[in-house]
C-alpha cells in the first residue's frame, strides 16, 4: 500500500498486521496496493500459515486441565438447573419421592457429558476456550488463519476422544510433529498457536451467547419433557400389590396377575413369596402418602427382603395398615 498523504510505501509486514495509520505521517490509509503485484499477495495473506509460534504440549495440557474443571462446573450448573425444572414438573404431577431421586441422578448424569462436550466444541469453534484464553493460546485454521467453525470443532473433539483411547498416542503425537499437531488437530486441519490473529476478525460475543442460550433452552426443554415422563411413569413400585387379607411373618403368598396376594400353604406349589416381616402403620391417622410409607418400609424391612407390599389409599380407608416385607421362595 502507498500512503495517500506522504507517499510512503507500507511494507507487507505493515499490511499483515492490518495497519490503518501511516507509521511516518500518521495519516489514515486509503491508498492502493503497491507494488502492483502486492494486490494478489495481499489477497492471499489470509491463506498463509500462522506466523505465531506453536503452543507447546505442556501449555496445551494445562489449558485442557483448566477447561476440564471449568467446563464441568458450567455443565454441572446447567444440568443442575435442568434437574430442578424436571423435579418441579414431576412434583406437580405427584411423582413419588423415590422415583424423583432415581430420575434426578439419571438426568444429571445424562446431561453432564453432552454439556461438557458442547463447552469444548463451542470454545474451539470460536478459537479459544476459557483455559486457552487464560494461557494466551488459541485454535486457528492451518490453511486459512480462520476459526475452524462448529462442524470441524465437533470432529476435533471426537478424534481427541479416539486419541485418548489409543493409549494417549493421539494426544502425545504433537510432541514429535513438526507443526505440533495432535490427531485431532490434523483431523480438523488446525494448529494451536500463541496469541492468534484471526483472518475473519474478532469473535462475536453475541453469537457465542446466542449459541449457549440455545443449548440452555434445549436442556430446559428436555428437562420439562423428562419431568412429564417421570410424572406419568410414577407408579407405586415395590409395593404394587393391594393387601386384601392380613399376613404374618412366615406366611407364604400367592400373587395374581393384578398384583393382589392371598395367603397359601407354604407346601403348596402356588406359593410365590414368603413373608419375612410385617410392619404395622399407625391406625388412627389419615393416609400419610406413599413417600412416607415407603420410607418406613425401607427402614423397617430386613435386609433379606427383596421387595415389599404396602396399602394404597383405597385400602387404607378400610383399615389396611400392613407393610409386608417378602422374599422370593427358594
Amino acid at each position: 500500500m502507498i500512503c495517500s498523504r506522504c507517499g510512503l510505501a507500507l511494507t507487507l509486514a505493515d499490511q499483515r498486521l492490518g495497519a490503518k495509520l501511516c507509521p511516518q505521517c500518521s495519516a489514515r490509509q486509503a491508498g492502493q496496493p503497491w507494488p502492483p503485484q502486492a494486490a494478489s499477495t495481499a489477497a492471499t495473506l489470509a491463506d498463509a500459515p500462522p506466523q505465531s509460534p506453536y503452543a507447546s504440549w505442556g501449555t496445551r495440557f494445562i489449558a485442557y486441565l483448566i477447561d476440564s474443571v471449568l467446563g464441568l462446573i458450567i455443565a454441572a450448573a446447567i444440568a443442575g438447573v435442568a434437574v430442578l425444572i424436571m423435579n418441579l414438573v414431576a412434583g406437580l404431577m405427584d411423582a413419588s419421592e423415590r422415583t424423583l431421586d432415581d430420575a434426578t441422578a439419571i438426568t444429571f448424569a445424562f446431561m453432564l457429558t453432552p454439556l461438557f462436550f458442547a463447552y469444548l466444541c463451542l470454545g474451539d469453534a470460536y478459537g479459544r476456550t476459557i483455559g486457552k484464553r487464560m494461557l494466551g493460546i488459541g485454535v486457528i485454521g492451518k490453511a486459512d488463519n480462520r476459526r475452524i467453525g462448529l462442524l470441524r470443532a465437533v470432529l476435533r473433539q471426537i478424534v481427541r476422544l479416539a486419541g485418548y483411547y489409543a493409549l494417549g498416542i493421539g494426544w502425545l503425537s504433537m510432541i514429535w510433529d513438526d507443526d505440533k499437531q495432535a490427531w485431532h488437530d490434523k483431523a480438523a486441519n488446525d494448529v494451536v498457536v500463541w496469541n492468534p490473529v484471526y483472518a475473519d476478525g474478532p469473535s462475536s460475543t453475541s453469537g457465542l451467547v446466542a449459541r449457549w442460550s440455545i443449548i440452555g433452552g434445549a436442556a430446559a426443554f428436555t428437562a420439562v419433557i423428562l419431568g412429564v415422563a417421570v410424572g406419568l411413569a410414577t407408579e407405586p413400585d415395590e409395593g404394587t400389590a393391594l393387601v386384601v387379607q392380613p399376613a404374618n411373618a412366615g406366611d407364604c403368598l400367592q400373587i395374581d396377575d393384578e398384583g393382589l396376594f392371598s395367603v397359601v400353604a407354604c407346601t403348596s406349589g402356588d406359593a410365590d413369596v414368603v413373608v419375612l416381616e410385617v410392619l404395622e402403620m399407625p391406625g388412627d391417622t389419615a393416609y400419610p402418602g406413599e413417600d412416607e410409607i415407603i420410607q418406613v418400609a425401607e427402614e423397617g424391612c430386613p435386609l433379606e427382603a427383596e421387595y415389599y407390599y404396602y396399602p394404597l389409599p383405597s385400602n387404607w380407608s378400610i383399615g389396611d395398615r400392613q407393610i409386608v416385607c417378602v422374599a422370593e421362595r427358594p
